[in-house]
């Protein structure tokens, strides 16, 4: 076993520079953010919000993939400064003395001088960074080999500690800071985890990106958001939301802590599986409002997937075409795509295939212009 694997990793060694890529697979369509900025709304732009995933973020963390949707979609920045606003948590837990926050990065993009696309990037790491460096302290100063190590202490104690904590306990305080951060996105007060809107409220589409945990966070806080006592800011961004583009969904993983077991009867009755899934009270929530005959296209949802992404996963399809789904409130689309190069078939970088996606040029064609392709 030793020998066979020693041989493996030398043939990958050997063939460093040669590696294929599987073609991508596309289950769906999708338009992509070019329709929702084409749109003629003086002074209402677009707004896109932008959630990382697991693992330590600076707020310039999104400045590749904003600029890269800029180029594609024929925006420009107008050669101004991203704006950074800092909201503080309560609850929040720092080891280095320092006083936790979220950060909202907000960028403005125009066309012919119209605003176009209005983009936050909330950047929520600094609520967890200073705990994961005062647990693992000892742990990320051993000496392993360099793979292995790389592996250890970026993705499991940086990253999976990350989904420990939104596990346990501290989930309350992660969960407010992302509330906070989609509260500012919609010009909101956000107050005694109550996020209140301004007399001003807009009606131009809303688009989201997720990557890794943060989409499973991002779920929790728009359920949070519409769920009284805390507010009834969620109503207003369910009813505008038309894009949900997912980089490395984690769902159906971190939805295994929601698990509820059924009395052993009903579970062979009915044969449905056991507990709650969170993704489809989501989806429940979007059905309920195209019910109520909302205005509004449907909403489009589309997971990005690396095959060799071993915290990835498709949509279940149990979530999409079951349950009364109708195409009239959503409709969705897997999209297979190899982000990271594998070694003759044997090996993916993991951390590429985790994190690769939003400085992917392929990726980004599809976020931009969908499945049908660009105008030219």
């Amino acid at each position: 076993m030793a020998r066979g694997i020693c041989g493996a990793l030398c043939a990958i060694a050997l063939a460093a520079g040669l590696f294929g890529c599987a073609t991508p697979q596309i289950e769906g369509s999708f338009a992509g953010l070019q329709s929702l900025t084409a749109a003629d709304a003086p002074g209402d732009p677009a707004r896109l919000f932008i959630i990382h995933g697991m693992t330590a973020q600076t707020d310039d963390y999104a400045d590749a993939l904003v600029q890269g949707l800029e180029t594609r979609l024929g925006l420009s920045d107008k050669g101004a400064t991203p704006i950074d606003q800092p909201y503080p948590v309560a609850g929040a837990i720092a080891y280095d003395g320092a006083d936790p926050f979220v950060n909202v990065r907000t960028y403005r993009l125009y066309d012919d001088g119209q605003e176009r696309l209005r983009i936050s990037a909330l950047n929520w790491s600094r609520l967890t960074e200073s705990i994961k460096q005062h647990q693992f302290r000892r742990d990320d100063a051993i000496e392993r080999a360099l793979i292995n190590g790389d592996i250890k202490v970026h993705v499991v104690n940086d990253g999976v500690g990350d989904a420990a904590l939104y596990l346990g306990t501290y989930q309350p305080v992660m969960r407010r800071g992302v509330m906070i951060g989609l509260c500012a996105f919609l010009d909101g007060t956000f107050q005694s985890d109550r996020c209140t809107a301004t007399t001003t409220r807009s009606s131009a589409p809303v688009a989201l990106i997720s990557e890794s945990l943060g989409s499973y966070m991002l779920l929790d806080a728009i359920e949070a958001l519409d769920t009284k006592p805390n507010s009834a800011a969620g109503r207003p961004l369910f009813l505008r939301m038309r894009d949900f583009y997912m980089f490395a969904n984690q769902v159906p993983l971190l939805e295994l802590a929601d698990l509820r077991p059924p009395a052993p009867r009903a579970a062979l009755a009915t044969g449905a599986p056991a507990g709650s899934a969170k993704f489809e009270a989501f989806l429940a929530r979007i059905r309920k409002m195209h019910a109520a005959k909302a205005p509004g296209a449907p909403l489009q949802i589309v997971a990005f997937t690396d095959p060799n992404d071993l915290l990835s996963y498709r949509i279940s399809r149990y979530n999409l075409f079951e349950n009364g789904a109708a195409p009239s409130s959503y409709h969705a689309a897997n999209v297979l795509y190899p982000v990271a190069p594998a070694y003759f078939g044997l090996f993916a970088d993991p951390l590429k295939a985790h994190t690769g996606y939003s400085s992917d040029a392929g990726v980004l064609d599809l976020v931009t212009c969908g499945t049908t392709g660009c105008a030219k």
